[in-house]
């Protein structure tokens, strides 16, 4: 082999190696949750019909009661399918599988490694935590992967909910 053409190799060699470590440090910051400056005090917007805040717990509980948890089934298949899966014993895909979720401990889905945020906020997933969580994920969870920005339409979250409810051998009763 001839030294120029050896000269070629190694400098695609070293060229790659640049390109693998670039890609992994611009990774690894754009993944890192941002430290939240404390935001200057600005009136809350009103709400439009579409961009309804999280309800308060016994309007929730209402509504889920109320929900129509096939219409939730088409919307998790149309927006949740790509990333979880629905049934029992189903894969972890890029985000945990979701039966049984609904009265669970957070980050707790067997084999799914979980943001640290996520791991920090504790509780359960009660139907107002979810609410909140599917309304805008980033702002329940700071620092969250789950890169969904939300479902603002309080009957879609509440169908949502329903189904997720239903997506259980026991699923515990509504208050």
């Amino acid at each position: 082999m001839s030294r120029s053409m050896m000269n070629q190799v190694i400098a695609a060699i070293i060229f790659a190696i640049v390109g693998m470590v670039a890609i992994s440090a611009i990774s690894s910051y754009i993944m890192q949750p941002k430290e939240a400056a404390a935001p200057a005090p600005t009136p809350a917007p009103t709400p439009t019909a579409e961009e309804t805040p999280p309800a308060s717990t016994d309007d929730l509980t209402v509504a889920v009661r109320e929900a129509d948890a096939e219409d939730g089934q088409r919307n998790a298949a149309s927006k949740c399918k790509g990333c979880h899966s629905f049934d029992k014993g189903g894969p972890n895909k890029v985000g945990p599988n979701l039966w049984e979720v609904v009265g669970k401990s957070k980050a707790t889905a067997v084999g799914y490694i979980y943001s640290d945020p996520m791991k920090a906020k504790g509780g359960t997933w009660s139907l107002a935590d979810l609410d909140a969580f599917l309304t805008k994920p980033v702002d329940f969870v700071p620092g969250t992967r789950m890169s969904y920005v939300g479902l603002r339409n309080p009957e879609d979250r509440a169908a949502l909910i329903a189904y997720l409810h239903s997506l259980s051998d026991t699923p515990f009763p509504l208050p």
